[in-house]
């Protein structure tokens, strides 16, 4: 299995295809191929995926299971020097868009296209509530107890058997990242795609307005009827993969 090894992190990755590189940044309580399940089969034959689990999460193994939005995309920064990707297109879903944008804030030459799916840009109430009922002194244990179990199994190598202290790192992070000022939004010059569902109650107008007012090369795609999940299999993958593919080529 392939690792990525530098100072304290072991992070693993999956790397399928051929072309110019993406790199696909999962969600929360998520990991890389799972997240993007979705996109493997359509992109393997066009492009270089390539599918981290991000620190704390998943198989991916770091002395310290203390994180923040910013370090994760120092991570994957770190990932691309190691596979020796000079400049990757990179799409990431939730609190992977979250971390891709501060690729694309602190390292415009390394990112050729920024994709967002599901992702405002900035935290808020509704996005607070909802990583709160997973507050490991509040949450419900009978009600998620099959989550509860996926993390337990899935996330080990992760959390090393602390699995409550991961949910307070994704609640922490969650909280406060990312942080941008306008002008720090207006320096993000990479051409940026976001993708939103018209039913996604944590992506608010305003957020997208500020993207669109203060990203200079910004499109925006909304997707009926679409929640926060719609690249996953079941929901809009198809049209996703489309809209993705179509973005890309143009960017070649």
């Amino acid at each position: 299995m392939p690792f990525f090894e530098k100072n304290d992190l072991k992070m693993f990755y999956e790397d399928i295809g051929t072309g110019e590189p993406v790199i696909f940044m999962h969600g929360s309580f998520s990991r890389g191929i799972i997240a993007f399940a979705s996109q493997i089969q359509k992109f393997q034959f066009s492009f270089r995926g390539i599918y981290p689990d991000l620190r704390g999460h998943g198989r991916t193994e770091a002395a310290s299971m203390n994180w923040i939005t910013p370090v994760l995309a120092e991570d994957v920064i770190g990932l691309m020097d190691h596979l020796g990707i000079e400049q990757a297109h990179i799409i990431g879903h939730s609190m992977g868009a979250d971390a891709a944008m501060y690729c694309a804030f602190n390292h415009p030459g390394r990112i050729k296209t920024m994709t967002a799916i599901s992702s405002g840009g900035t935290p808020n109430a509704d996005v607070k509530a909802y990583l709160e009922k997973y507050c490991p002194e509040k949450i419900d244990r009978v009600k998620y107890h099959d989550f509860i179990e996926f993390l337990k199994k899935d996330f080990e190598p992760a959390h090393r058997g602390n699995w409550e202290h991961f949910l307070m790192e994704t609640m922490k992070t969650g909280e406060k990242y990312p942080n941008f000022s306008d002008e720090e939004l207006r320096k993000i010059a990479v051409p940026f795609l976001l993708i939103y569902g018209s039913e996604d109650i944590l992506i608010k107008k305003e957020e997208i307005e500020r993207l669109r007012k203060n990203i200079s090369d910004f499109t925006e795609v909304k997707i009926e009827g679409a929640k926060h999940f719609p690249h996953v299999v079941g929901n809009q993958a198809e049209e996703i993969n489309d809209i993705l593919f179509k973005f890309l080529k143009k960017h070649l």
